[in-house]
Formats: C-alpha cells, sequence, structure tokens
C-alpha cells in the first residue's frame, strides 16, 4: 500500500493500530495462531493479508459500503485505496474457511454463572431457531441455493437457510449452520450438534421436536424446553400436582406401539383467557426434560419458555440492522458462506460492547441499544489512531454506549402483517432477466412526429 503525504510503512502503522482495535474488542490474543498456517497459503500483492482478512469483516460491519469505503475505514486519508476488482480479487483469495474458522475462534459466549446473565437455575439458556437472507441473483447462487416458490412463480431471490445456536441471556448468535433454501430446519440443527454442551437449557420452536434432537441434548448433558404440536399424540403415565404429566418421546410409531425406545419428557398444557391475546382458547403444549415439577414449576416453565423469541430479536439485529442491505452482494456461494460468517463476527463485535456496557449501567445486555452501539462503534473506530491507546479507546466506546439503554419491554403484542403487500409494478420474472439492450444510441433512435 503506498500513500500520499505519508510513507507506506506510517500509513501501514496507523491500519494496523485500526485493527488492533477490531482485536481488542473481540478479546483474544491467539488470533494469529489460529490464522497463521492458512494465512501463510494466501497472498496478495497490492494488500498484505491480515488486512485482507479484517477487510473481509468490515465487509460485514459496514454492508452498506463500498469496497473501496469499506478500505478506507481500515486506512488513513491519503492511503491508495485498491480498485473493487482488486478486493474482489482479495475476498476470492482468502475463501470462505478461513472466516468460517475466525468466526468460531472469536464469538463466544458471554454469560457466566457468576454474573447470572441468561441462565436459569444453574442452567445456561440457548435458543436455537432459523432464518433465511436473500442472496444476489446470480446463477450460481440460484443452483446452489435454490429459491422458494409458490403455485405460481419462483421468488425474487435466491436465499440460504441458516440454522443458529444463540446465546438468549446475550445475544449472541454462537454457532451456524448455513444451508440451502429446501433444506430442513432440523437437519440443519444436526450440524451444531457438536457445540451442544453439558449445562445448556436449549429452547426450541414446535418444527424442532424429534427423538433424535431431544435424545443429543439428553445425550450430551444438557436439557430441553421444546413447544408441541398440539396434533401430537403424548401418552399420559402420571399427572403431576401442577398439572403437567410424565409423557414418553419414540424414535418411531412401532417403538410406541411397544413401549420402548423412549425417552421420558414432561408434558405442559395450557390456554389463555384473554381475548385480545394472541392464542386465546387455543391448546399450547410444552414437552420438557425437566421432570422435576417441584424444583421446575409449570407456570416457571411458561413464562422461561417466552425467552426464545429474544434468539428472533438477535436474527433481527444481524438482518435489518447490522445488514443494512437487503440483499447480500456476494454472487458465488463461497463468497456468501463468507459475507454470513463476517456478518457474524460483526454482529459478535457489537454485541461484545454492549454486554460489557450493560456491566457498566447495571442493566442486562438486551437492554442496551444494539443500534445505538453499533452505530458508536462505526463512528468512532477512525479515532483509535487518535487516542493512541487502544484499551482507552475502547473504554470510550463503552462508557457511550452504556448511555444508550431502552427502556424495559411492555406487555405488548403486535399483528405479524405487511403494512403494503401489493405494488403498482409487474412482478420481475424470469423472462425479464437480462432483457435485450438498445443496439443504437438515444440520439440515433428519435424520430420527430411531424
Amino acid at each position: 500500500m503506498k500513500a500520499n503525504g505519508t510513507s507506506a510503512k506510517s500509513s501501514l502503522k496507523v491500519t494496523m493500530q485500526r485493527i488492533k482495535a477490531i482485536k481488542h474488542t473481540l478479546g483474544r490474543r491467539n488470533l494469529e495462531g489460529h490464522l497463521r498456517d492458512s494465512m501463510e497459503t494466501r497472498y496478495c500483492k497490492r494488500v498484505p493479508m491480515e488486512v485482507a482478512i479484517w477487510f473481509i469483516v468490515g465487509v460485514g460491519m459496514f454492508s452498506s459500503d463500498a469496497y473501496r469505503q469499506i478500505f478506507r475505514w481500515l486506512t488513513p486519508l491519503g492511503t491508495e485505496v485498491p480498485g473493487s476488482s482488486t478486493l474482489t480479487e482479495v475476498r476470492k483469495r482468502v475463501g470462505f474457511e478461513l472466516i468460517e474458522r475466525l468466526c468460531h475462534c472469536v464469538v463466544r459466549l458471554l454469560g457466566t454463572a457468576k454474573n447470572g446473565v441468561g441462565f436459569y437455575q444453574g442452567m445456561r439458556l440457548m435458543g436455537v431457531d432459523g432464518f433465511t437472507v436473500d442472496l444476489f441473483d446470480s446463477k450460481e447462487n440460484r443452483q446452489e441455493f435454490g429459491r422458494p416458490k409458490n403455485g405460481r412463480s419462483y421468488g425474487p431471490f435466491p436465499q440460504a437457510r441458516c440454522v443458529a445456536l444463540a446465546e438468549l441471556g446475550t445475544h449472541v448468535i454462537w454457532r451456524t449452520a448455513i444451508g440451502r433454501y429446501l433444506e430442513g430446519e432440523q437437519s440443519l440443527f444436526r450440524k451444531l450438534f457438536q457445540f451442544l454442551r453439558e449445562g445448556m437449557l436449549v429452547l426450541m420452536d414446535r418444527n424442532f421436536l424429534s427423538f433424535e434432537i431431544a435424545d443429543e441434548i439428553v445425550e450430551r448433558k444438557g436439557q430441553f424446553l421444546i413447544r408441541c404440536k398440539s396434533n401430537r399424540v403424548l401418552p399420559v403415565f402420571k399427572r403431576f400436582n401442577d398439572g403437567s404429566y410424565l409423557s414418553r418421546v419414540y424414535a418411531s410409531q412401532y417403538d410406541q406401539q411397544k413401549d420402548r425406545n423412549g425417552i421420558d419428557v414432561r408434558v405442559i398444557e395450557y390456554t389463555l383467557d384473554e381475548p385480545d391475546r394472541v392464542g386465546c382458547g387455543e391448546l399450547h403444549r410444552l414437552v420438557t426434560s425437566l421432570l422435576d415439577d417441584q424444583k421446575h414449576p409449570a407456570d416457571e416453565l411458561i413464562m422461561l419458555y417466552h425467552q426464545r423469541w429474544e434468539a428472533e430479536l438477535a436474527f433481527d439485529e444481524l438482518k435489518t440492522h447490522l445488514r443494512e442491505r437487503p440483499v447480500l452482494r456476494s454472487q458465488r456461494p463461497d463468497g456468501v458462506r463468507q459475507e454470513i460468517f463476517a456478518l457474524l463476527i460483526s454482529h459478535f463485535i457489537i454485541r461484545k460492547i454492549a454486554f460489557d456496557a450493560s456491566l457498566k449501567a447495571g442493566v442486562v445486555p438486551t437492554r442496551i441499544s444494539f443500534t445505538a452501539t453499533f452505530k458508536i462503534f462505526q463512528s468512532k473506530l477512525a479515532e483509535v489512531t487518535i487516542i493512541g491507546n487502544v484499551k482507552k479507546w475502547y473504554q470510550l466506546i463503552v462508557d457511550e454506549a452504556a448511555k444508550e439503554v431502552i427502556p424495559p419491554r411492555t406487555d405488548r403484542i403486535n399483528p405479524r402483517v405487511l403494512k403494503k403487500t401489493t405494488s403498482a409494478w409487474t412482478k420481475k420474472r424470469d423472462k425479464h432477466r437480462k432483457p435485450k439492450q438498445p443496439r443504437t444510441a438515444f440520439e440515433e433512435s428519435i424520430v420527430i412526429l411531424v
């Protein structure tokens, strides 16, 4: 990297100081140890490899900006900025496996039994759910990931389906599996089994209730609390004092008939009696591996289950507030995966700052505004070179974020509807892709009518 007005050496020093600020936010001293071998196998003459890696993280952090502008966030004023084609080549050389390993290296669980954030009776609250991401409409992305389809036509964009294991108390999206749009959420969750740990209480929606998933969680010494479809047959073996009952989930229908290969579960059935509340009068059922009704009362678990929605809020932070563009920019599948992992790293950076700010403000991490913290970090990254001390800079960021405390949530509901569902324009279909272009200049095609 050459610089005008300053030497290339001093320019690189400023760049590395900004990168050091990002590393300090992530809080891992052994990043180079995890990345060193992979970095040595990739080379780009115009951009140092370490700068290239953090440029890709910047693609997630500054997703609405063009490549050259993202590069400027990492480099001082006056530095020669590579062209967009060069930066595109940088992304190809790095690949997605390296960024995936970086994501697994730095994204970590923040709640502890000591600070009590996101725990229930000594168990860490984890949520599992899925979400989709709209992708650039290229031939490669359509072939690799597929598109949603109804009875008449395909959806406007290819989509990748993701299933994530999130820490509910801190909104940290800890581990994520990426697959095709038509790949089932249960199938993707199987890729996350290796990350289940002892002492986790996993909260899941009704699409995840299966013998295999329940057995895997119990086998790894975890617990689960899952919503169940109302039409599922769950035999009553014993009724508890709180109204819940002992039942069993089987590997197959034949095993259920023979009463073998089953897992003991506790079933909680309830309804709502407030007409203005969604689900009023309907049967709601929860299935849990927490069998002790004295230690884990039914009404307590019903209230606890609704914390599963924190995972949805974490996905909203990632998809709406962090990813400021509606569609990922990558035109090829490897770039898509790389960009998603870059977004996950960037999301953790903001969540880590919010977590530290919550300790200073004396509130739970979810009370710190994600959007405000994100904007503070974006606007203050360049100031690390002015302040000179990375630790001091980081503390100033945390102090500023600690002032962005949002009010406690009120007991309210909102219908899941769209305000605008139609458009005055004709829907774009496959026949509209790559239309024929004019063969003459505009002025040559003008015919004045006399």
